[in-house]
This record gives structure tokens, sequence and C-alpha cells, in this order.
């Protein structure tokens, strides 16, 4: 087992830490891919113009209408977490 040398010397071995990653471990995930980070986005865009057509839409929804005029937007993320 090769030890730590300092950075100056003629041979220089990886610190035994880095030598055990491989390439495969640096690759990323699928699910974090772009193509799936997109597809989720425009899903998820899609979902909120659907909701806000309903209820900007549908009679009867006076009340909630109300409610979502005076919202702020800040609480209406932090509330979707």
């Amino acid at each position: 087992m090769s030890t730590w040398q300092p950075v100056g010397s003629a041979e220089r071995p990886r610190p035994p830490a880095l030598a055990q990653i491989a390439v495969d471990d640096l690759e990323i995930p699928e699910g974090l891919s772009r193509r799936k980070l997109r597809t989720r986005l425009l899903f998820l865009a899609g979902l909120v113009l659907a909701v806000v057509a309903i209820v900007t839409l549908l009679p009867g929804l006076e009340g909630l209408r109300t409610r979502l005029a005076q919202a702020k937007p800040v609480w209406l993320l932090l509330g979707s977490d």
C-alpha cells in the first residue's frame, strides 16, 4: 500500500479515497437526464395550467377564485412542498 506523498515528490500516487472512484460512479443517473427532467417540468406546467383553467372557467367556484386572488404567491409555493 503506497502512502500519500507531498506534491513536489517525483512519484505522486492518488489518495486512497480517490483511487476507488469508478467512471460509472460519475455518470448522471437516468432519472436526472435532461429529457426526463424536461418531460416532468412540461407535465407539471400542463397540470398547473389545467387547474388554473378549471378554477377560472367553471361556474360556482367564485369563493375559491376570490381566495386565490387575495393569496400571496410565496405562501402558495411554500404550501405546495
